[in-house]
């Protein structure tokens, strides 16, 4: 720019010097000079932006997205230089001089779906700028795979319920992005809208979103939805919606049968009476209703509202096959409303007689192998065993034995072969033949250079004098390794990492050892794993390994009523233990964890009038073992309480009245009238819960009248509860 001026110069000169002669002519020749950069300003100041524009430059300018954000890259010379995306200034470096190299690096947030348009301007320190532009950078985009899933959840109450807690709902992606992904949960109460956004959210390195509503009301239908949106920032000013997922819907509170079992029994240990036993999970009904039929298709009623999870129908008969079907229902406790869920499937069973279950077998020589089952216990039946090779393809069964006993010996087998066993009973009814055929048992004869059925528990510990080594007795057991010379006991040693025998038995026959093994306060156990190997003269079998890791379990369970709303569990104490994790599961199936103590007793105070608990407890420890299994429980049902009559009294002319103290969570009395202590009562009154009398009219004089009072009320699941009757008081009628 500075020269053209210069050159404009120049020809103004020159004019002046053909109008003004010699004056002229000198002009002009000063003028050139200066053009020439020798004595003139402006010759001057065109090599001052000479200078200027040799003081800028820049060598590379570049952007491109990195994970989860974008990156602009730039090197060159200038006094400042700045980086601008989107029309925003994201970077700045001051150099301090002309000439200055730089190098400037500049990090933004990604958002899907966005344009980024970077430009990198140099700066010399006069003010000059020069523009590099960079090629732009877009984001990915996000699509849904497939449509949302949406589940009711459900929490667990103080006193062993469960109810609907929340609504889960979830949807795929098209793939796993590594950015950042922002949805909005939306949900609406009609299908069509209008939707209004409960929840956002952002996700990376994801395939899948998901949210929980807790804010869902029971009984109403909601229909959810996802929005995947690019979210804004400074340099994205406005947020898009980039995909909407299709709508899923829900009714929220509705109780569901997840699965529906049945299996014929005997219910009778000297009989064989059919029976048909019948078992569900839900996710969180607590009462059904059970449906029976002898068509699939149709002609069910309803047999019996039951509030657990299983039900033992005897109303039945031999050899006819019955359909069930359960309609489940959840009563809310506040709000003292049933809900009625969806009828479940329909399962089908057939009573023929009582199944002698699985063969046990035990090997008795090199050719022979016991059988025993379970008995019928009824007339008229024997049993069939089959068997067949599994190690030789193509094998088939063959009965081997009929016998009226729960027990036989096959014999002649084949010393190295593996046989499939199962048991046929057999029962004849005039000229039909029934059958009932048991799962099967396999057992490999001979020497099978690995043992079989190893199992271990621990079945006790120790603390020594100072109690900072703990000791845990294990029982190892395991079956008969047929030809075997005995037995190799090994542990792997934490300490050293090195395998140490323990104890080498020296009889075949050996099917059991009890080891120690310890640990010091903080510390890991001395052996972390055990082995048990089989040999035979020289040969070494193979290891059969073990993790001996738990603590013994605590012994001697036992829950009794402690009050009306209360309930204490007990147990007996256990060496090494830090603490006891107390554990109980309702007859609806659900398993609570209650709580811990480091004493050897527990007080459940969250227990509801007719339910059932089985209450258990985990042993934890701070030396080097896991904590334990719980292997022993206690039943235990919580009963209301019975009313104390205080007294009766024959306050006017043929009358009597009965006064009983209240009881707790009794929402009813019933009164109960006999004339002989000891004799049948009839009910001859009812009051509600806050009325802890009854006057009975119309009694004869002369006659002595006794009362007992019953209370009653409905529990968390909905099921009546009554008390057992109080002791009887009675009153001659003298008015």
């Amino acid at each position: 720019m500075r020269k053209n001026i210069a050159r404009k110069c120049l020809c103004i000169a020159l004019a002046s010097a053909m109008m003004l002669g010699e004056a002229g002519t000198a002009m002009a020749a000063s003028v050139e000079n200066a053009a020439d950069g020798r004595t003139a300003a402006i010759v001057a100041a065109e090599e001052q932006a000479d200078v200027a524009a040799a003081n800028v430059s820049i060598w590379y300018a570049g952007a491109y997205k990195n994970s989860r954000t974008i990156t602009i890259n730039a090197s060159g010379r200038a006094y400042r230089v700045e980086v601008w995306v989107n029309g925003v200034k994201c970077g700045e470096q001051y150099n301090g001089e002309d000439q200055q190299s730089f190098s400037i690096n500049c990090e933004i947030p990604a958002l899907l779906d966005s344009t980024y348009n970077a430009e990198v301007r140099a700066y010399d320190s006069n003010g000059e700028v020069t523009v590099q532009k960079v090629s732009p950078v877009k984001t990915d985009k996000v699509s849904f795979d497939g449509d949302p899933s949406v589940s009711v959840g459900y929490t667990v109450g103080s006193t062993g319920y469960a109810k609907p807690g929340y609504v889960s709902v979830s949807v795929y992606l098209d793939s796993r992005h590594s950015d950042e992904v922002k949805y909005e949960v939306q949900r609406a109460t009609k299908s069509g809208g209008p939707f209004t956004t409960i929840a956002t959210g952002s996700e990376s390195y994801t395939s899948r979103l998901a949210y929980l509503d807790s804010t869902a009301k029971t009984g109403t239908t909601y229909y959810y939805r996802f929005r995947i949106v690019s979210g804004s920032d400074q340099y994205v000013k406005t947020s898009k919606v980039i995909a909407t997922s299709k709508t899923a819907s829900v009714k929220v509170g509705i109780p569901e049968v997840d699965q529906l079992y049945a299996s014929s029994m005997n219910v009778s240990e000297k009989i064989s009476k059919p029976g048909v036993f019948l078992w569900m999970t839900s996710n969180f009904a607590n009462q059904y209703d059970v449906y029976r039929s002898t068509n699939k298709s149709k002609g069910y009623r309803k047999i019996k509202t039951i509030y657990s999870a299983d039900f033992t129908d005897t109303a039945v008969k031999s050899g006819t096959v019955y359909y069930y079907k359960v309609v489940p229902k959840y009563y809310d406790s506040q709000t003292r409303k049933i809900t009625t869920g969806k009828t479940s499937g329909v399962v089908g069973v057939k009573f023929i007689m009582n199944a002698a279950g699985a063969p046990s077998l035990i090997q008795t020589g090199n050719r022979s192998l016991k059988c025993t089952w379970a008995a019928d216990n009824t007339a008229d039946v024997s049993y069939e065993v089959w068997a067949k090779r599994t190690d030789i393809t193509g094998d088939a069964y063959k009965r081997m034995v009929v016998t009226k006993k729960n027990s036989c010996t096959l014999t002649k087998l084949d010393p190295n072969g593996t046989y499939k066993v199962m048991i046929r009973t057999v029962k004849k009814s005039g000229a039909a033949v029934r059958y009932e055929t048991t799962d099967t048992s396999e057992r490999t004869m001979g020497y099978t250079k690995r043992v079989q059925d190893l199992t271990a528990g621990a079945v006790s510990s120790s603390l020594n004098g100072r109690k900072d080594v703990l000791s845990v007795r294990y029982s190892l057991t395991w079956y008969r390794d047929w030809g075997a010379s005995g037995y190799v006991i090994s542990g792997l040693n934490s300490s050293t990492g090195k395998i140490e025998t323990i104890k080498k038995i020296t009889s075949g026959k050996k099917t059991s050892y009890t080891f120690t093994n310890t640990s010091a306060k903080g510390k890991e156990r001395k052996y972390s794993q055990i082995y048990v190997r089989p040999y035979k003269g020289k040969a070494r079998g193979e290891d059969n390994t073990l993790w001996n890791s738990e603590m013994p379990s605590a012994k001697r369970v036992k829950a009794v009523k402690k009050s009306t709303t209360s309930t204490k569990i007990t147990w007996s104490a256990v060496s090494g233990a830090k603490e006891y994790y107390v554990y109980r599961t309702t007859e609806l199936g659900v398993r609570q964890y209650i709580g811990s103590t480091k004493a050897t007793n527990f007080t459940d105070v969250n227990v509801t009038d007719g339910m059932k608990y089985t209450y258990s407890v985990v042993v934890g420890t701070d030396f080097g073992f896991s904590s334990g299994y719980d292997l022993y429980s206690s039943d235990y049902t919580h009963k209301l309480a019975s009313p104390a009559i205080t007294k009766v009294v024959n306050g006017s002319k043929g009358t009597a009245t009965v006064t009983w103290k209240k009881v707790t969570n009794a929402t009813r009395y019933y009164v109960y009238r006999s004339t002989s202590k000891n004799g049948t009562y009839k009910l001859v009154g009812k009051t509600g819960a806050t009325k802890l009398s009854y006057m009975n009219k119309k009694l004869k004089k002369g006659t002595t009248y006794y009362y007992k009072v019953v209370a009653s009320t409905v529990n968390d699941g909905g099921k009546t509860v009554k008390s057992v009757a109080s002791h009887a008081k009675g009153i001659r009628i003298r008015k």
